[in-house]
């Protein structure tokens, strides 16, 4: 927690000759600061807190005698316009202080759509270019100070919201807002970061899970985003961050759609049956899950051998025996020619492996090559790649 602030801020001269544009940042920032020390029980932050409280009073006083405020209430109107989402490069250090400070107003937004509300990650990218500008004035190095200050102080209330520290190591696959998502791609981030252990994981899954919206709001391909939708919902279903409704009024319709093969609706069964509670969802999967298990005794295809080992404890006569057989033969023909294996399908594969290990002996040769493919993809930028080995090497 904050407990000192720069020389230039806690010597700041308040005074009839101070800037009445220093003065209301200034203020800002020992309402904020002072505010969230506050909550705190320790000596050493009750007094910090104390001094913060002591100077703002002095900033109030002096805004208040100029009649630039009314009272201490006034520091902390929002300015309503400009709520969009700009260039940052392109807007100044000015317009770029007002904009975080409408942080409110984006949240209020964000949770009237049934979006995670509960994050600073927008706030976040405004405070990375703010620190990359260099302050031409004392006004506008106040307000980078501010808003610098502020994003720190809810990055610790978010920890102690989540009781989870604010980094545990800064290696991440970090969101970038200028690149074109494939929904494979989400799939595998949001998996990533799914169980996070940090908040700033936590950040970077509800920025994935944005994207992931965006698209499946956008598009008209049910099928090619019906697994990233039900990986949405079952987020929302473990409370894991907030996801609006439609996604699952959305997978409900894909469920119905007859264009989209059976074997691909499994996953979105099960999980909206835990949502809903509607039996006859789990009835029908399980027909489907027995029509793959089947099929695997014959030329399988890796949606059908993935849905039978994952899903095995819905197949009425499952042999883990027979399913390692076809698993490890299946791969062992497959990596002559790797090219015709996405990196989705490789990812089931050792997802498949990895759920018969407990019970029968599958090949090592096979899974290693199967990782080394994935390596070698993630070395050559594949970000669905990457995303999985990290998961692995979790």
């Amino acid at each position: 927690m904050l407990t000192r602030l720069p020389n230039r801020i806690k010597n700041y001269g308040i005074s009839p000759e101070s800037p009445s544009a220093e003065l209301l940042t200034l203020g800002r920032i020992y309402s904020e600061i002072g505010a969230y020390a506050s909550s705190a029980s320790d000596r050493k932050n009750l007094a910090f807190a104390g001094a913060c409280d002591h100077r703002l009073h002095n900033v109030v006083v002096e805004l208040t005698r100029r009649g630039v405020i009314s009272s201490i209430e006034d520091l902390h109107e929002i300015p309503a316009d400009g709520c969009g989402k700009e260039n940052f490069a392109e807007m100044s250090i000015d317009t770029l202080y007002t904009l975080y400070r409408q942080w409110p107003l984006r949240h209020q937004a964000r949770l009237e759509e049934g979006r995670e509300h509960l994050t600073y990650y927008y706030e976040g990218r405004i405070v990375s270019e703010l620190n990359s500008r260099k302050a031409s004035t004392k006004a506008e190095q106040l307000k980078i100070d501010y808003c610098s200050f502020a994003y720190q102080a809810e990055l610790e209330n978010l920890s102690s919201i989540i009781s989870k520290p604010i980094v545990v190591n800064r290696n991440k696959l970090e969101p970038d807002c200028r690149r074109e998502h494939s929904p494979a791609e989400l799939t595998a981030l949001i998996r990533l970061y799914s169980d996070y252990r940090d908040v700033t994981e936590r950040e970077i899954l509800v920025e994935y899970v944005d994207y992931a919206l965006d698209i499946i709001d956008s598009t008209d391909d049910k099928a090619s985003v019906l697994a990233l939708a039900a990986e949405l919902v079952e987020l929302a279903r473990r409370k894991i961050v907030v996801v609006p409704q439609r996604v699952t009024d959305f997978l409900a319709d894909a469920i119905e759609d007859t264009a989209i093969p059976d074997v691909r609706k499994v996953m979105p069964m099960l999980t909206l049956e835990l949502i809903t509670g509607d039996r006859t969802l789990s009835r029908k999967a399980q027909r489907i899950i027995n029509r793959c298990y089947k099929a695997c005794q014959e030329k399988p295809s890796v949606d059908e051998i993935y849905t039978a080992i994952v899903c095995c404890e819905y197949v009425s006569r499952f042999s883990a025996r027979k399913m390692v057989a076809v698993l490890n033969d299946f791969i062992k023909n497959k990596l002559t020619e790797t090219l015709s294996l996405t990196t989705t399908q490789i990812s089931r594969l050792l997802e498949a492996a990895s759920e018969l290990a407990p019970y029968a002996k599958t090949s090592e040769a096979a899974k290693t090559a199967l990782l080394n493919i994935l390596a070698e993809r993630s070395k050559q930028q594949d970000l669905e790649a990457r995303a999985y080995c990290e998961l692995y090497e979790a």
